[in-house]
């Protein structure tokens, strides 16, 4: 939604006379709003789309499914292609988001264990994502997949910006990686995506995932337990909390039950500026808002 200054910015042009603005008033107007107003923007008139379509292709992202698609397109005789890339004109900016897919891989055991072994140093320098394989199979019967992944996803810390975690005990150990997992995810610096499965600890609660990974824009946690009532009476009772998070857009919080006063805190405090919020009571002990 429109910020009030957005808000009172777009009634200016709305009530003005539009034949009379310059170009370069909508370019003021324009620089001030985020991809999403942008794209509501476009849709008023082709004078609107015309004027926003700098600024909407300003930055682009490109993740792995897009850049199978320009490989493809930059195929096509210049005919065909030149077409597909004119608003590329605008960019200013690109970022690749680079992700190492062992999913549909039929040697996704030995690609997975390569990866844990290779020197982070020399090998996948920028690598932002891995999805690991299915049904993999290790001759150690003490590891799974998991433990693998997470295990490379750490080696690459530097550069990770998603990871899915399986949160099945507290201490994590292997080969020269070793502590509490929770502590070792406060290394991944430049953490934006997480999806962590809670499936050991009864007092881990989103403040604590919060806490070691404070960059977070999105944030899916499932527990197995309850959320914890004691615990977060203690949370929030710390004036941090109560301070909104401007950076969480996507959160996602599965449990059992949750109290009452953290429900409350997260209407209070986190709808304000997220773009998608889900909390799924799986349990029987449903709650009433104040």
């Amino acid at each position: 939604m429109f910020s009030t200054e957005k808000k009172n910015a777009l009634r200016f042009l709305s009530i003005a006379d539009m034949s009379n603005i310059s170009a370069e008033v909508f370019s003021i107007v324009y620089s001030h709003l985020n991809s999403r107003d942008l794209a509501q923007c476009i849709r008023v008139s082709k004078t609107w789309k015309e004027l926003a379509l700098p600024f909407i292709y300003k930055i682009l992202h490109l993740g792995y499914l897009h850049v199978s698609l320009v490989k493809m397109l930059l195929r096509l005789s210049p005919v065909e292609r030149d077409p597909q890339f004119y608003y590329g004109r605008f960019t200013k900016s690109l970022h690749v988001r680079s992700v190492l897919d062992l999913g549909s891989s039929p040697d996704a055991t030995a690609y997975t264990q390569f990866t844990y072994m290779i020197d982070s140093n020399k090998s996948l320098l920028k690598i932002q994502n891995v999805v690991p394989g299915k049904n993999v199979r290790f001759a150690l019967v003490d590891r799974t997949t998991d433990d693998f992944n997470f295990a490379t996803c750490y080696k690459h810390r530097a550069t990770m910006v998603s990871l899915k975690v399986e949160y099945r005990k507290i201490s994590f150990n292997m080969g020269c990686i070793n502590g509490d997992q929770l502590t070792l995810l406060t290394h991944f610096n430049k953490l934006t995506q997480l999806d962590l499965r809670n499936s050991c600890s009864p007092e881990l609660t989103m403040f604590d995932i919060r806490d070691a990974c404070p960059h977070l824009v999105t944030l899916q946690y499932w527990s197995k337990f309850d959320i914890p009532d004691l615990t977060t009476n203690e949370v929030l009772d710390e004036e941090k909390y109560r301070i909104v998070n401007h950076d969480i857009k996507t959160l996602s919080i599965a449990a059992p039950s949750m109290p009452k006063n953290f429900i409350n805190h997260i209407a209070k405090y986190v709808t304000c500026d997220a773009n998608a919020l889900v909390l799924d009571i799986f349990g029987n002990n449903f709650v009433q808002l104040d």
